[in-house]
């Protein structure tokens, strides 16, 4: 029993997850920039004369004095992704405008689906119990007039 894995519970939202993902994502564009100034050889190709690189040893380090170049210009990056990000959360829409409209048509139908049920059966209430009068004659139950 220690071994079996957990009993699912159904939920109707990925709740947390939502939360974390988004974290992960927007925290992404820092660690991607760090990868990209400090790891990888391409901030180097861009601003060569910003590092000396030891050609015996292969490493590569800042120049004296123009270090806060380069991390002033990878902080730089990183805030023109964050802001391009927000930026198209802003623009683009969570649902597209079809799908709303679908959803909201299929809520109307919905809607006035149960209006119909319940006066009808209200209506075939009040017949049966004979407080009607004229008025049953009139309506017909099942058919829109």
């Amino acid at each position: 029993r220690v071994c079996l894995r957990p009993r699912a519970i159904r939920t109707d939202s990925v709740g947390t997850w939502k939360l974390l993902m988004k974290v992960i994502i927007w925290g992404s564009a820092l660690t991607n920039c760090l990868i990209f100034c400090f790891t990888s050889r391409q901030m180097y190709q861009w601003m060569p004369d910003a590092f000396s690189y030891d050609e015996t040893t292969g490493h590569k380090s800042f120049v004296a004095g123009k270090g806060w170049i380069v991390v002033l210009t990878m902080f730089g990056i990183e805030r023109a992704l964050l802001v391009a990000g927000i930026l198209i959360t802003l623009i683009v829409p969570s649902v597209p405008e079809d799908v709303a409209q679908l959803e909201e048509r299929r809520q109307f139908v919905r809607e006035k689906t149960s209006q119909k049920i319940r006066s009808s059966s209200f209506l075939k209430k009040k017949m049966d119990e004979g407080s009607m009068g004229s008025i049953g004659s009139i309506v017909t139950f099942g058919k829109d007039a």
